[in-house]
């Protein structure tokens, strides 16, 4: 199809959309991500398709492990969306949690979160573990403990209570941390 001379340039761009999505189905993401990027380079497509493209090659990036391409994707359609979605804010942060970036990642999560729950949403617990783990890496235990307060009342779990026992105890709360230790 590629071939054919009178094709249009979004023409061009869907048989490249095309061609990555059969090669992601095929698992061969490298090839995958190359017809990706071969979408964002026939020229002036409709806006959803670059943005769509630029999400899809972020989440690819990631599944091959290549963190920082993955980063500067997310980035790249960022600068795209006047208002990005709060799977778009947690692909940067996850990004930045990747590449140990563990400061820059806090904001973004924390801000999928909070947009998540602006919606009406209840936080994906996967979401909230990441931004404890940042907490945790940056040793911001207070922040830690709200975080571990949030997974304990929406996904009760007694790995949770364990955890902000242990966090009560490295900040030398010994009271709070007996008194979860003993409860459990």
């Amino acid at each position: 199809l590629l071939a054919k001379k009178k094709l249009s340039v979004y023409e061009s761009a869907q048989i490249w959309n095309l061609t990555a999505y059969a090669y992601y189905l095929q698992e061969r993401y490298p090839d995958s991500i190359r017809a990706y990027e071969q979408v964002l380079k026939q020229g002036e497509i409709p806006e959803a398709i670059v943005q769509s493209t630029l999400k899809t090659l972020s989440q690819l990036y990631f599944t091959v492990e290549d963190y920082g391409k993955a980063l500067a994707t997310v980035k790249r359609l960022m600068a795209k969306v006047s208002d990005p979605s709060p799977d778009v804010y947690m692909l940067l942060g996850q990004a930045h949690f990747q590449l140990k970036q563990y400061k820059q990642a806090v904001k973004p999560i924390a801000t999928a979160i909070e947009k998540y729950r602006s919606q009406g949403k209840k936080p994906r617990e996967n979401w909230l573990l990441l931004l404890r783990v940042c907490y945790y890496e940056l040793k911001d235990y207070k922040k830690m403990i709200a975080v571990l307060k949030q997974l304990i009342e929406m996904y009760p779990k007694e790995q949770y209570l364990l955890t902000l026992a242990g966090v009560y105890s490295e900040l030398g709360d010994t009271r709070k941390q007996l008194a979860l230790t003993e409860a459990l």
